[in-house]
């Protein structure tokens, strides 16, 4: 776990050392405010195609994921290793 949150600091850091070479103020971009807008307008519509879409299905597939592969592998991860169990 902490090897991964380390990974993602230091691609963090490597992305903003690039920005930084290429020119770009991070400060800037955040006071575009064509570019808020933009950003507005497409999580606007994420937002409604995940509502009206997508959330049905997925949440559909996450219940039989749950209830098929999930619970069952769990169980018999705990009973092979009562130990373990919390």
């Amino acid at each position: 776990m902490q090897k991964g949150i380390i990974q993602i600091i230091i691609i963090l850091l490597l992305f903003v050392v690039i920005l930084s070479l290429l020119g770009v103020s991070l400060t800037s971009i955040m006071n575009n405010q064509t570019l808020r807008d933009n950003f507005q307008f497409i999580w606007k519509w994420a937002l409604v195609i995940w509502n009206n879409v997508l959330k049905t299905p997925v949440e559909y597939v996450w219940n039989i994921f749950l209830t098929f592969i999930f619970e069952p592998l769990k169980e018999q991860i705990e009973k092979a290793n009562p130990a373990a169990a919390p």
